[in-house]
């Protein structure tokens, strides 16, 4: 194969056999096959590399015609031309027999709103599959998240945030992707105001800047079915009328305030961190929700969902059992429960960070949480930093004593070592270990990263005493536990467990 474009079958650097004898200048790809050299071609990724192809032969300019994957990354922020390009050279004679399935684009230093623009244009028309486009920003995104927060500040105080046009562009059209997903690196972005992205099924947003409002219908995105927006700012309304969805998440949407959402498909919604500043009014008609995990400020004169008879699943604001927390935020997790008065599952996340010291004290414990729905299986996320937590999960299942599962999963790594001092707070009241309550329903308990430790012991004692009729206890170690320790721990429960009870200790991977 002619490799230096100039068509007279040698290579530069050589002649004829002598060349190839040396070894110089060989072309050592000229017995593979097209399909395979354009595969390679969408694998480059190097964008300096596949500028190299520019220079090759008729053959080589030819293959990108048949690339139907396309990823690719360059460093320099306001010149996609490359891009541009290569998704030119795959149109190259107008040839329509391949289509793009993938193109995934990297750009390594903040890229603007001006070059991602340009190089969209170029795709759209060729795009068949997923668009994926990930903006790397020059300064840590951590600092820009801070940098964000600094600016919604000052719009509080001064007004509304207008977004910098420069740093903003317009999504185009793309009449044929199924996929898409954007992390802009807080570059500026809006939907076009009409058009309709007939097959598109999945949009993800992450890092995106918003100017005010967002509304998207069944006339643009009449395939929508999974709407996916992350760590995100500007945006103060979302509506959405969207029949064919079915999970929707919203993430650290700062500063949302008005949501309004006719969702008839929705099965899974997860609302997390996006109304603890402000919240206007928010509402939600999903009556096929199966799934809500809502992780945020819930009021009933602001939040309103319609009736959901499918719900199996609820996830509501985390619990606090001690502190000043509990005092402000366990009233919304008990409003919400308030919703359900029978559930099939119920999944708690239980934050025991006490405060050392504090004249808020434990009395009463888990303030706010007053009862709980007939629920099937309890789940408690336990985040303790270490603390004991057998007196908060005695606490709740006071109030949920007909379960016929727990499964209680403490939190992998703790930021602070060693963080409960002695008589800490978190072991009070000191009569739990006592606590005389009838578990006539529980047939298995599952605890996960269980890391042995005395108050550990006592709890799984309790709760082996209070349900007679237990079939299972499964305990998951910690993956700092030893093999010997695993089995010292299988002999422990075993001793006082009922013949009947099934005892399985293992360690996590």
């Amino acid at each position: 194969m002619d490799i230096d474009g100039d068509d007279d079958g040698r290579d530069r650097g050589g002649e004829g056999d002598g060349a190839a004898a040396s070894g110089g200048g060989v072309d050592r790809l000229s017995d593979l096959s097209n399909d395979i050299l354009a595969k390679i071609l969408g694998h480059l990724r190097d964008i300096r590399n596949v500028a190299t192809t520019a220079v090759l032969s008729r053959r080589w300019l030819d293959l990108w015609t048949h690339v139907d994957i396309i990823v690719l990354q360059y460093d320099e922020p306001p010149d996609s031309r490359i891009v541009q390009e290569v998704l030119a050279a795959h149109a190259r004679k107008g040839s329509t027999d391949t289509h793009i399935r993938l193109l995934e684009v990297t750009s390594l230093n903040s890229a603007t709103a001006d070059a991602t623009a340009s190089w969209l244009r170029v795709a759209e028309p060729r795009l068949t599959g997923e668009l994926f486009f990930r903006n790397r920003s020059s300064v840590p995104l951590e600092i820009l998240n801070e940098e964000m927060v600094v600016v919604e500040q000052l719009v509080e105080e001064f007004g509304d945030l207008v977004v910098d046009e420069s740093g903003a562009f317009e999504l185009p059209c793309f009449m044929r992707v199924t996929k898409i997903t954007l992390h802009l690196g807080f570059l500026g972005l809006s939907l076009p105001p009409s058009g309709v992205f007939a097959e598109l099924r999945e949009l993800h947003l992450v890092h995106v800047q918003f100017n005010g409002e967002l509304t998207m219908d069944d006339v643009m995105l009449p395939s929508l079915e999974r709407l996916d927006i992350r760590h995100s700012s500007g945006l103060a309304s979302l509506t959405l009328r969207l029949a064919p969805l079915t999970l929707m998440t919203l993430y650290n949407v700062r500063w949302l305030r008005r949501l309004n959402a006719e969702l008839p498909g929705l099965e899974v919604l997860s609302v997390i961190r996006c109304f603890h500043v402000h919240l206007e009014g928010v509402r939600i008609l999903a009556e096929e929700l199966e799934q809500l995990r809502w992780l945020d400020l819930y009021w009933p004169g602001l939040v309103y969902f319609n009736r959901m008879p499918r719900l199996r699943t609820l996830v509501p604001p985390a619990v606090y059992p001690y502190g000043l927390q509990r005092v402000l935020f366990n009233r919304s997790c008990q409003m919400l429960l308030n919703l359900c008065p029978s559930i099939y599952r119920v999944v708690l996340i239980v934050d025991i960070e006490p405060e050392q010291g504090g004249h808020h004290g434990v009395r009463p414990l888990m303030e706010g949480i007053t009862q709980l729905p007939h629920i099937k299986i309890l789940s408690l996320n336990l985040q303790t930093q270490g603390h004991a937590y057998g007196a908060s999960v005695l606490h709740i299942l006071t109030m949920c004593t007909g379960i016929a599962k727990l499964s209680l999963r403490n939190q992998e790594d703790f930021q602070v070592e060693n963080a409960c001092p002695p008589n800490c707070l978190c072991d009070r009241p000191r009569n739990w270990r006592d606590k005389d309550i009838s578990m006539m329903s529980l047939r298995e308990v599952e605890i996960l990263n269980f890391r042995g430790r005395q108050h550990e012991l006592d709890l799984v004692r309790v709760l082996v005493r209070v349900a007679p009729a237990l079939d299972l206890v499964r305990i998951i170690c910690h993956r700092s536990s030893t093999a010997f320790g695993v089995e010292l721990l299988r002999a422990y429960v075993r001793s006082f467990a009922s013949f009947r009870t099934s005892v399985e200790v293992s360690r996590s991977n």
